[in-house]
C-alpha cells in the first residue's frame, strides 16, 4: 500500500511557520493522508493524535475531494497545524513552530 509522501520541494519556512506539501497516494483516503501528514510534521504517532472527525466532518471532506475540482479547497486547524486540502486531494500542512 502506498503512503502519503512528503514533497520536499514543497517545504519552506515562512512567517507563519513551516509549510509542507504532501502528495496523497491514489489508494489513500484524504483523511488518512491528513493524519499521516500531521503525524509527520508534528512528530507524533498517528494513534496519539486527536480524532480528525472531532474538528471536521470527515465524510463531507472525502466527498468534497471525490467530486471537487482544482479550484476547490478547504482550510481548518488540527493538532495546532493549519491544514489545507485541495479538490485534487493535495494536502498542505503549516506547523506554527
Amino acid at each position: 500500500m502506498e503512503h502519503t509522501s512528503i514533497n520536499t520541494d514543497g517545504q519552506r519556512e515562512n512567517s507563519s511557520g513551516h509549510t509542507t506539501v504532501f502528495e496523497r497516494a491514489e489508494d489513500t483516503s484524504v483523511c488518512v493522508a491528513i493524519v499521516e501528514a500531521v503525524s509527520t510534521v508534528t512528530g507524533t504517532e498517528p494513534t496519539r493524535l486527536d480524532p480528525l472527525y472531532g474538528v471536521v466532518d470527515t465524510d463531507a471532506l472525502e466527498r468534497l475531494v471525490e467530486s471537487g475540482g482544482t479550484d476547490t479547497e478547504i482550510t481548518f486547524s488540527f493538532e495546532g497545524c493549519r491544514i489545507t486540502v485541495f479538490g485534487d486531494g493535495g494536502v498542505v500542512v503549516t506547523d506554527p513552530n
